[in-house]
């Protein structure tokens, strides 16, 4: 069955813009004019993306998208806005199912990278669900090509949190799930611009929020394909802080898993020992290990500092 990307819009320009890109591919553009039309495409053909435009009142988007969701729980919705809308568009973006925000007048390249992105993401669910060890080291590479900077990375992270986690000798499924998670803590960086994740120097507000909201895309991602939920807690919660001012949920202390504890020590010390855009100096082992030390209890868990 042929791939289809669903767009809820009035405009026809939508269409044309994205016909261009899937000319040489197999998948087919359809445009639907109301939600019983969609439900009625959902159920006669496999759709992977769905674009969420004017076809759908803001108040309704939510109850929408249980919906769509409860017919193709795996295609990934795009929601496309008015500016004058976005306020009323925020219960559907706290509910998890929304992948990307766009806000019209659209551009078409904007249009067209967020389209790749959203297939990326779709095939990225559908391949964790039936991954072994090898697929999910190698999606967690492949995730890394977005950002050159972080080459190796998700390999590095696992290594040092399990030489944390085998030092405080935990179980065999703790370590799996420390595993897996270091391989995918960054997985939900699909869904994050990619001139945000390369941006040289610090980012502005607007855009630093956009990029901590990939610890939940990629929770969601891995609740997706039914990962452990300590795979889960790990994605989510690696950029949680040991005083609570982390993100994206605030936990503070041992309310922060303790696997995501880990791999946080160990995403840090890969961080400060490695190139970055927004950082060219590189650490050498004793200052990493003195700036380490120095965020205990703040950063992170002093215990696993120690």
């Amino acid at each position: 069955m042929i791939p289809v990307i669903l767009i809820l819009d009035q405009d026809v320009k939508i269409t044309e813009a994205l016909s261009p890109l899937f000319a040489d591919e197999d998948i087919r553009l359809r445009r639907a004019e109301s939600l019983k039309q969609a439900l009625e495409v959902l159920h006669r053909e496999m759709v992977v993306t769905i674009v969420l435009g004017d076809v759908i009142p803001p108040p309704d988007i939510p109850s929408a998208l249980m919906r769509l969701k409860s017919v193709a729980p795996y295609a990934v919705k795009i929601l496309l806005v008015h500016s004058n809308d976005l306020t009323r568009s925020v219960p559907a973006l706290n509910s998890g199912e929304i992948f990307r925000l766009i806000v019209r007048p659209w551009e078409p390249e904007t249009l067209r990278q967020t389209m790749k992105d959203a297939l990326y993401r779709h095939e990225v669910v559908l391949a964790l669900k039936e991954a072994d060890e090898a697929t999910l080291r190698s999606l967690g590479q492949a995730i890394e090509l977005k950002d050159p900077y972080t080459k190796g990375h998700c390999d590095r992270v696992a290594g040092f949190a399990l030489l944390i986690g085998k030092a405080l000798h935990l179980t065999p499924d703790q370590l799996m799930h420390i595993r897996h998670g270091s391989w995918l803590h960054d997985c939900g960086k699909i869904g994050v611009p990619e001139n945000i994740l390369n941006f040289k120097g610090e980012l502005d507000h607007p855009d630093f929020e956009v990029l901590k909201m990939h610890p939940t895309w990629g929770a969601e991602v891995a609740r997706q394909a039914n990962l452990q939920a300590g795979v889960i807690n790990t994605i989510l919660h690696h950029h949680e802080r040991y005083d609570g001012l982390g993100y994206p949920s605030g936990l503070k202390g041992d309310d922060i898993p303790l696997e995501a504890r880990i791999v946080t020590v160990a995403d840090v010390y890969d961080a400060i020992t490695t190139r970055r855009p927004y950082r060219e100096q590189v650490y050498s082992l004793n200052e990493a290990m003195d700036i380490i030390a120095s965020m205990a209890g703040t950063f992170l868990d002093p215990d696993l500092v120690r």
